[in-house]
């Protein structure tokens, strides 16, 4: 009897050894560009809204850009695209929005809740550089017109900068 050769068993072997290690290099690279995309989309959702989504662009004349009238409904969550644009001599390290105040126009001596502001929070503004922020407002207040201020609030304010970067006011309109 004669003995078969194994060279072909031995040529197999090597032959998946290449492919498994080839096959795991592949799927190790394209974990890590999936996680270097997500990384890079969830800062950019992070960072805020798009200056693209505003109908008007902050400028130095015009540095907050918000709509003059905001309807609401009462207890409803509503989202706004709001425009910011630094034209202070410093960079801002982290900033967000807020809410400073709102005055009822029907009765101005009244106390107001301030409605829930959420806001995205931007991380290095430079002097010069226009921003967008999305904000979510949560009413919890009687049907009515409210004067309310708005303003851009330096989180990490240095010794010669404002905690306010900037302040507009606009009409918040709650319906039902």
């Amino acid at each position: 009897m004669r003995r078969k050769h194994k060279k072909g068993d031995l040529s197999l072997s090597v032959n998946a050894i290449v492919v498994f290690v080839l096959a795991f290099s592949m799927l190790g690279v394209g974990l890590f560009v999936v996680n270097l995309i997500k990384e890079k989309v969830s800062a950019g959702v992070e960072r805020a809204g798009n200056l693209d989504d505003l109908k008007i662009l902050p400028t130095s004349d015009n540095p907050l850009i918000v709509d003059e009238e905001i309807k609401v409904k009462n207890k409803k969550l509503t989202k706004l695209d709001i425009g910011f644009y630094n034209n202070g001599d410093y960079e801002i390290a982290s900033a967000k929005i807020e809410l400073k105040e709102c005055i009822n126009t029907k009765d101005p001596e009244s106390d107001v809740s301030l409605p829930s502001v959420t806001s995205s929070t931007i991380e290095k503004i430079d002097s010069g550089e226009a921003v967008a922020f999305k904000v979510t407002i949560l009413p919890d207040l009687g049907q009515a017109t409210y004067i309310c201020t708005l303003v851009v609030k330096n989180e990490q304010p240095t010794e010669d900068q404002d905690e306010e970067a900037e302040s507009k006011q606009f009409f918040l309109n709650v319906g039902t």
